[in-house]
């Protein structure tokens, strides 16, 4: 199975703890802060960078989320 490379709402959450209105806020200014367009996606990859998460662990993060 190919894990999803792209963050979304519920992932932050599931990370930071915070509601989705921040988290929505959060996406935004990272956009931004990346130089991406309102409809570029924000890779797991340019996330463990931008927030210094290990990349590894974010996949965990992913991966543990979708199982039952």
């Amino acid at each position: 199975m190919i894990p999803h490379i792209i963050v979304d709402i519920a992932l932050l959450q599931l990370v930071t703890g915070k509601g989705p209105k921040q988290c929505r806020r959060d996406l935004k200014e990272m956009k931004e802060k990346l130089n991406k367009e309102k409809h570029q996606y924000v890779t797991l990859r340019e996330y463990s960078r931008f927030s210094g998460i290990p990349l590894e662990e974010l996949v965990e993060l992913r991966t543990a989320k979708k199982r039952p």
